[in-house]
């Protein structure tokens, strides 16, 4: 009154200041009616012990100061539990690893004989003479059981591709060998030759095709059998797979001709190296066991890329030509392609 009598006049009016120092007294009234210490207590009964989440606050040595109704019903009476380390017993390595005031740590523990997962909040509280802790703990068990069948899923998922994969590959592997040999058949000349032509344009290097062919192998059939004659070609297939190079491709075309392409090797070097096959398939008869020591001998004729041209299909037909002079010619030869070079 006083002021609305005295003041108004002369002062705009303003309430803040008188509205502040009622507020003062009016909490200074109530805190020293009631006391802090009735007013905590309200407080933390209804904000913590009836939280759905287990929480405890634990000192630096693991003792249990104190915890809510959900942590004595998931972990425990006080009685049964008196320190974190019945729950949680890398709790000192825990703490001596935190280098911020808060850190997560996952742990398994069982209840009632089933495994139960636990995501622990760790807080470190400030205190000035010794470390205390608040720790929410969160069941995460749907969440990692989630995770673990997802891994397992992803697991299966996998395992069966590459399944697939391997029964495609094996698939392959079947439909490009031949059955009795173990070598490529005709039907992976096409993927590879035209690899090994686009890796000889790439290099600027030279590429070796050789067309090889069992002499007289019609009359041993005849002769011996058909089992013996299989038993040749496994032979043969030895020994030239032997003197072959990691590099080199060797074919079997069917009957008792043989395709052997050997990568950046020139028109002089392959004369070489297929003589040297010629002669060890010469000097190294089949043994059967009842009808002693059986001689082989083979004819080969070869072409090179580019030398003799690029086209491998032509190539191949002229180391063919090759093969069939080598024959004619008296058998058990070599022959190279410039024998049709002007």
């Amino acid at each position: 009154i006083w002021y609305q009598i005295h003041l108004s006049e002369s002062i705009p009016h303003d309430f803040t200041v008188i509205g502040l120092m009622l507020s003062a007294v009016v909490i200074f009234l109530v805190f020293g009616r009631y006391g802090t210490n009735r007013i905590i207590p309200v407080a933390r009964s209804f904000l913590v012990e009836y939280l759905r989440d287990p929480i405890a606050v634990v000192n630096s040595s693991g003792r249990i100061l104190d915890r809510n109704l959900r942590f004595n019903r998931i972990f425990g009476s006080p009685e049964k539990n008196t320190y974190i380390q019945q729950i949680m017993p890398s709790w000192t390595s825990i703490i001596a690893r935190m280098e911020k005031a808060h850190t997560l740590h996952t742990m398994q523990f069982n209840q009632n004989e089933r495994i139960r997962w636990m995501e622990a909040g760790i807080s470190r509280l400030p205190r000035r003479r010794s470390s205390v802790y608040a720790i929410a703990f969160r069941d995460v068990s749907q969440h990692i059981n989630d995770q673990e069948q997802l891994k397992d899923a992803i697991a299966a998922r996998d395992k069966h591709i590459k399944t697939a994969e391997d029964l495609k590959e094996q698939l392959h592997e079947q439909a490009v060998r031949d059955e009795l040999t173990g070598l490529y058949n005709r039907r992976f000349w096409a993927e590879s030759i035209e690899r090994e032509c686009a890796r000889v344009q790439r290099r600027n290097c030279e590429l070796s095709i050789a067309m090889i062919d069992i002499d007289h192998f019609k009359l041993l059939n005849d002769t011996y059998g058909h089992k013996l004659g299989d038993a040749v070609l496994k032979h043969i297939t030895k020994l030239i797979s032997k003197h072959s190079r990691q590099s080199d491709i060797f074919f079997r075309f069917g009957g008792e001709e043989f395709v052997l392409v050997m990568p950046e090797i020139g028109n002089e070097s392959a004369m070489e190296r297929l003589e040297e096959m010629r002669l060890m398939i010469q000097n190294t008869p089949y043994e059967h066991a009842e009808h002693g020591p059986l001689s082989i001998t083979i004819s080969i004729g070869y072409a090179v890329i580019p030398r003799h041209g690029s086209d491998h299909e032509k190539i191949l037909e002229t180391a063919d030509q090759a093969m069939y002079y080598a024959k004619e010619h008296g058998r058990n030869k070599t022959v190279s392609a410039d024998i049709f070079m002007p």
